[in-house]
């Protein structure tokens, strides 16, 4: 492959954001090129490599083009806009900035599944990670700590009642799997960082600190077995069905891990295969025939990007020409309740004004590309109908 890249493309230079503070990234830095493409541009923000591509920036001639992508221009950790701080740097004014001058095209993920040009998947829910995670715990504290006797017995009553629906949902996992998963299904497993998430490892794993991660793959894998039950695994070898499980760790190496995606990618319609992954696979790669995911790793309200970066292992670009049944519809696991930690369900179902306009737009951009012609809400072709509907309900407003 690198061969024929570097046969058809001689003068195209690729390297990552860390390889830049290498040796080697000296030399890439004061090259002058005619574009720039920085890929997960809200990567370019990292205290580690932000200096050298500051440099690589002042380094270019003015005809240099810079074009920038990301699913997620906001950091998590800082807030920082990168899209709008890279324009910045390149000469934008903060007025050119605020009217977005400088961006190209802006669609997230919300506005792509309700437009239907990203398929919507199904959502599973369940909420046995409150109790696992400390959540309960933290509730049940602040409880205890209110003066008002009234008010404290009352919740005290809900907050029993919800620990017993979340006992039956952590029971009601392995239901749930046996529920959804098929023959062929390849699913994504992001595994807890947390100890709490899973079972504890015992004392003296904890003390040695012997290869933790090995532990806890192995850990979410005795889970994920004992939800299913052994007669529900008995079941499916009768009828010549195995479940199979692989991983990935960043500290297992390249080859380690590229055998394992392989494997996961090329399994046969006769596995159910589940690829358990700490800190791999987050984004920038979409594993080839993923049906689903399994959320496991709860994230907090302001990992936001992580989530829908995660998420988006799980999803695909439709094809208008050949849309997909109901059947072939991926599935999210959300067993962390992640997608009401970070507020991401309900944007699924909520329009706000600046939505309706930035989907307006939309609207009279095809109006414009196809002659002025009104999209069709019965047309076979799925964007059409999908900007038809969209018109349809801004008008009801």
């Amino acid at each position: 492959m690198d061969k024929i890249i570097k046969e058809i493309f001689p003068n195209l230079t690729l390297e990552t954001y860390p390889g830049l503070t290498a040796t080697r990234g000296r030399n890439i830095i004061k090259r002058k090129y005619n574009r720039v493409y920085t890929d997960e541009e809200h990567r370019t923000g990292a205290d580690t490599y932000e200096d050298a591509l500051d440099k690589l920036i002042e380094n270019q001639d003015e005809n240099c083009k810079f074009i920038g992508i990301t699913a997620t221009p906001q950091r998590d950790s800082d807030n920082r806009h990168m899209v709008d701080e890279f324009a910045e740097k390149l000469g934008y004014s903060q007025e050119e900035i605020a009217s977005q001058e400088h961006v190209a095209m802006e669609m997230d993920i919300i506005d792509a599944i309700k437009m239907g040009i990203v398929v919507n998947p199904k959502i599973v829910y369940c909420e046995y990670m409150l109790k696992l995670d400390g959540t309960l715990d933290s509730l049940n504290e602040r409880i205890e700590s209110l003066s008002d006797s009234d008010r404290k017995e009352t919740l005290k009553h809900k907050f029993n009642e919800l620990s017993k629906n979340i006992d039956k949902s952590v029971s009601g996992i392995g239901k749930i799997l046996r529920q959804y998963l098929k023959p062929g299904g390849r699913y994504i497993v992001f595994v807890p960082l947390n100890d709490n998430n899973l079972q504890d490892f015992d004392d003296e794993a904890k003390n040695k600190n012997k290869n933790l991660s090995k532990q806890k793959i192995k850990k979410n894998e005795t889970f994920l077995r004992e939800a299913l039950g052994e007669e529900y695994i008995n079941e499916l070898k009768k009828a010549g069905i195995n479940i199979e499980f692989k991983y990935m760790l960043g500290n297992e190496g390249k080859k380690f891990n590229e055998k394992q995606l392989e494997e996961f990618e090329n399994s046969s319609e006769n596995t159910i295969t589940f690829m358990q992954v700490i800190n791999m696979l987050n984004e920038g790669k979409h594993a080839k025939g993923v049906t689903g995911i399994v959320w496991l790793r709860a994230l907090d309200e302001n990992s936001v990007n992580l989530a829908t970066q995660q998420f988006g292992r799980g999803i695909f670009a439709v094809d208008e020409n050949n849309p997909i049944t109901d059947e072939e519809r991926p599935i999210i696991f959300d067993f962390a309740c992640n997608l009401l930690r970070v507020n991401f369900a309900k944007k699924l179902t909520t329009n706000t004004p600046r939505d309706d306009l930035k989907l307006l737009k939309r609207a009279i951009d095809w109006y414009n590309e196809h002659d002025r012609i009104i999209p069709d809400i019965n047309s076979k072709n799925r964007n059409e109908a999908s900007l038809a509907s969209i018109l349809k309900r801004i008008q009801s407003k």
